[in-house]
């Protein structure tokens, strides 16, 4: 027998909808997500972060520019996500291509992070070694 899928949505269609779904089941991190890059050699890295905005054509989440996902995303922009909805035994992955927001989009990101998280950013770069619990102090 032959098979033919046809696509009548494309995952931003229906993403909204499954998220809304996987928040009332999944309340502590409804958003998080596989963000999987790769380095400018061609080695694959993934990382859970989260959606922080979800448009009719485009995505938002944040990473620090310094740290190993900033880095391989400047060298090479092409991102595939993951989200995985445990409790209904479905998952959506979305390829793509990806860029930075504006600056101002990021400072109001910024602003709206918990104290101690910023202060955690400020004391150490991400995906860098602290020597010793001094140096973080």
């Amino acid at each position: 027998m032959d098979m033919q899928f046809v696509e009548t949505q494309t995952p931003l269609e229906f993403l909204p909808s499954w998220l809304e779904d996987h928040k009332k089941n999944q309340p502590r991190e409804p958003l998080a997500m596989v963000v999987s890059t790769v380095s400018s050699e061609g080695h694959p890295s993934s990382r859970i972060l989260l959606l922080k905005e979800l448009h009719k054509d485009h995505l938002i989440f944040f990473t620090n520019y310094m740290g190993q996902k900033g880095q391989e995303l400047e060298a090479t922009p092409y991102v595939a996500l993951n989200f995985y909805f445990e409790h209904d035994y479905r998952q959506v992955r979305i390829e793509g291509t990806c860029e930075k927001t504006s600056r101002a989009i990021s400072e109001k990101y910024w602003s709206t992070r918990p104290r101690e998280s910023q202060l955690s950013q400020w004391s150490s770069q991400q995906s860098q070694p602290v020597a010793d619990r001094t140096q973080l102090e």
